[in-house]
């Protein structure tokens, strides 16, 4: 929406929430855990490596967006 700038804060929070964790508190490294809502995803890091996230028996109800 146009002058809605949040800096970019809620879509932060959806990618972090849909990869199944968040940070409670951006400089002391603790994060929230929770259930991921894709089946898998891969974050690939500055230097080239890659981090995978697997969900193992979430219901496809769980996996499906439907408004």
């Amino acid at each position: 929406m146009s002058g809605n700038d949040d800096a970019g804060q809620m879509s932060t929070w959806y990618v972090f929430a849909s990869l199944g964790f968040y940070p409670v508190n951006p400089v002391s490294n603790e994060y929230m855990i929770s259930s991921l809502l894709l089946k898998n995803a891969v974050i690939t890091l500055k230097n080239g490596k890659k981090v995978g996230i697997k969900t193992n028996g979430n219901r496809k109800k769980e996996n499906t967006f439907n408004p």
